[in-house]
């Protein structure tokens, strides 16, 4: 399967990235996760790169869909608004191979928020303060995007 995710991409790659040249060769990270989580991403870089060009999440169990219906949030959340769509990553590829899905995602730009625990198990409030406040304003962002949206779903997000 990565094989053919690894053609599928390089063969979009113009669209992806116009200014940039195609690579000889993608390699696959394997991150690990939890088995309950039900799928296994993979990070892709092209050629010798040190930074993540895409995610691959793939479906641990057949014909479960939940990469189906994660794409279609992601899209929703996409075009919702603009106050929010640079924060979500754009789906590059669905494709579906022994009834498993492969859902290929570009990585989003930023940095993750940190959270160093002290000798009590907590982070810092200071810190938690800060990442709270973050998730807290993009919440609202999503909230005031969607919350004009009428009540026939036609995100997918409510």
């Amino acid at each position: 399967m990565l094989r053919d995710l690894s053609d599928l991409l390089l063969a979009g790659w113009d669209r992806f990235f116009p200014h940039q040249p195609k690579p000889k060769r993608m390699f696959f990270l394997n991150v690990n996760g939890s088995l309950e989580g039900g799928t296994t991403t993979f990070l892709v870089f092209a050629d010798r790169q040190s930074t993540p060009i895409w995610a691959i999440k793939v479906e641990r169990e057949p014909d479960t869909e939940s990469l189906l219906r994660e794409e279609k949030v992601l899209e929703g959340l996409r075009q919702a608004s603009p106050q929010i769509a640079h924060s979500v990553p754009v789906v590059a590829s669905v494709t579906t191979n022994a009834g498993r899905t492969a859902l290929a995602l570009s990585i989003v730009p930023g940095e993750p928020m940190p959270a160093t625990l002290g000798v009590d198990g907590f982070p810092p409030l200071s810190a938690a303060r800060a990442a709270l406040a973050l998730a807290s304003e993009w919440l609202i962002a999503l909230h005031r995007s969607t919350r004009n949206r009428d009540k026939t779903n036609q995100t997918g997000l409510r």
